[in-house]
């Protein structure tokens, strides 16, 4: 797979909620997207192999999974909720199938004004760099920051990024689950693994978690780097420390954040 294949898609499609909870599903999906040509008018049947969304396709085993991933894409809805009782929801494919070990595709023809012919107020990125991501709120958070990534800053509040990452009600209810297990991973994999770099802070209100500032611009980024360093007291280290780490190793892991 080429590693210079850019994905677009409007802003509007990236930051509205989309649940798909597979990562495989998800490849797909981004697959199919890089191979929308900038002069298409119209949507194509595209096609991709098995082995480029699966290094080690082999049938069993793994057509079964590649099978309940396009279940999931199939019945996938692009959704958007408006503040006056209104919503919109569509499917994303008109159909899906699979023969000798090749994957076709049509996207739903209402899906145009949001992955064709863009030219302003879109989002594009290398598609290496979404693939290689782990875990699906890497890539979804991923894909929402590089919609607002040439702004300074961008703040989410905590309900609407919940329900953008369809996180369980755990992670909602405690927002240590959420911290540890989304946005410090998702921190770590997409500053690692991808040219978008970013730090982000907690916002409260009343000693309560109300939203998440995401922060691109370098300057304000070494600001929340120096006040996270200076937040690191002993017991806010033992409290953070995961199992089997040592203190040391949870101040380095949390003087890196």
């Amino acid at each position: 797979m080429k590693s210079n294949i850019n994905v677009k898609q409007h802003n509007e499609f990236v930051r509205n909620r989309l649940i798909i909870n597979n990562l495989i599903s998800s490849r797909i999906l981004i697959k199919f997207i890089s191979l929308i040509k900038t002069d298409d008018e119209d949507f194509h049947e595209y096609s991709i192999k098995a082995v480029d969304i699966m290094n080690n396709y082999d049938g069993g085993k793994s057509y079964k999974e590649l099978e309940k991933a396009c279940d999931l894409l199939t019945s996938a809805i692009y959704r958007e909720s408006n503040k006056n009782n209104s919503f919109l929801k569509m499917p994303l494919f008109q159909f899906i199938s699979f023969k000798n070990n090749i994957i076709t595709a049509k996207f739903n023809p209402y899906l145009k004004e949001f992955l064709l012919n863009l030219k302003t107020n879109f989002t594009q990125y290398k598609i290496n760099e979404f693939l290689i991501l782990p875990s699906l709120y890497s890539q979804r958070i991923f894909e929402y920051l590089m919609s607002w990534h040439n702004h300074n800053q961008v703040i989410v509040y905590i309900d609407e990024l919940h329900s953008f990452l369809n996180t369980p009600i755990t992670f909602r209810k405690n927002f240590i689950h959420m911290r540890l297990r989304v946005l410090d991973k998702a921190y770590k994999d997409i500053n690692e693994r991808t040219s978008l770099k970013y730090e982000w802070e907690a916002l409260k209100t009343k000693n309560k978690v109300t939203a998440i500032r995401f922060i691109f611009s370098q300057e304000n980024r070494m600001v929340i780097q120096k006040e996270t360093i200076k937040k690191l007291t002993d017991k806010f280290i033992s409290e953070q420390a995961r199992p089997g780490e040592t203190w040391e190793e949870a101040r380095e892991r949390l003087s890196n954040r």
